[in-house]
């Protein structure tokens, strides 16, 4: 087990300098990957488990209940059902206008970091290809003046330096490939929030509606 981490660290070593940034990269979109998870997953399971008792109060129109029961869920679902409920009497499109604008703020806050792990999936792997750009040119400089003084390099010294220079860029497609994979699930999963959320300010839109139509009939 020592004798593979002591050859993994000669193996990063090598890579060059860029290795550094490439490994805080690699931390930093796998931080942010588990950061968001976490957040989306604790999100829709709380609305999941609370969804029912929020609509059934809705329903029984004990506004007053269910808007302070917002207050439970995350303000990305909260803040937005609370709001539509505080706008009924108004039509139902302005209940939904109400709800849309205070989703578009709450938006901001959910999708914080998803740029900058974009940002991760197109550097990570630039970097590892400039690591290794700057390697093979170090090495067939070395071959050109080597070649000049009559001492050409061996095989084996080429076949050493052009490994060591790739070593980067193989390690920058690794993180590429974790943030990309990482970003992609991520946005499914917020999108999959937002579809839940949309589909909740309706049904919410729809019953808040049908109550004011079902009073003024009487």
């Amino acid at each position: 087990m020592s004798v593979d981490l002591m050859n993994l660290w000669s193996i990063f070593i090598k890579g060059g300098l860029v290795m550094w940034p490439l490994l805080i990269l690699s931390i930093l979109s796998v931080t942010i990957i588990i950061e968001k998870w976490l957040v989306l997953h604790g999100v829709r399971r709380t609305w999941k488990l609370s969804r029912d008792k929020f609509f059934a109060l809705v329903e029984e129109f004990k506004l007053k209940e269910a808007a302070i029961y917002c207050d439970q869920f995350s303000p990305l679902m909260g803040r937005p059902l609370k709001s539509g409920i505080l706008k009924y009497g108004s039509s139902k499109e302005s209940i939904m206008t109400v709800m849309e604008q205070a989703i578009a703020v709450e938006a901001n806050d959910i999708k914080q970091r998803m740029g900058l792990l974009a940002c991760i999936v197109n550097l990570a792997p630039v970097l590892g290809l400039l690591a290794t750009t700057i390697g093979l040119t170090v090495v067939f400089h070395a071959v050109h003046m080597r070649s000049n003084a009559l001492n050409p390099l061996s095989l084996g010294d080429m076949s050493s330096g052009i490994w060591q220079a790739l070593v980067a860029t193989s390690f920058g497609l690794g993180v590429g490939i974790i943030a990309f994979v990482g970003h992609a699930f991520l946005a499914q999963q917020i999108n999959d929030l937002f579809t839940d959320t949309e589909e909740s300010m309706q049904a919410l839109a729809n019953v808040l509606h049908s109550h004011w139509e079902g009073e003024h009939a009487r």
